[in-house]
């Protein structure tokens, strides 16, 4: 995984700094910043206090690039 983006940018762990786009599945992270309707549902969750993480913290990046190893 990318480390170094995912706990410094989307902040990982940092409550509600985390941004809310970032989600895990079995096939490793993924943002759903650009996928309208998951924005959606989340947005509308952390309207209503259900999320935890409430960070907007880029423009949204590929699973290959929050999946991407480095060292």
């Amino acid at each position: 995984m990318n480390k170094d983006y995912i706990y410094n940018v989307c902040k990982i762990g940092q409550g509600k700094e985390c941004c809310r786009y970032l989600t895990v599945d079995p096939d490793g992270w993924s943002c759903e910043r650009n996928d309208p309707s998951m924005k959606a549902i989340i947005d509308k969750r952390v309207s209503d206090n259900q999320f935890t993480a409430c960070g907007i913290n880029c423009d949204g990046k590929t699973r290959l690039f929050l999946n991407k190893e480095t060292n």
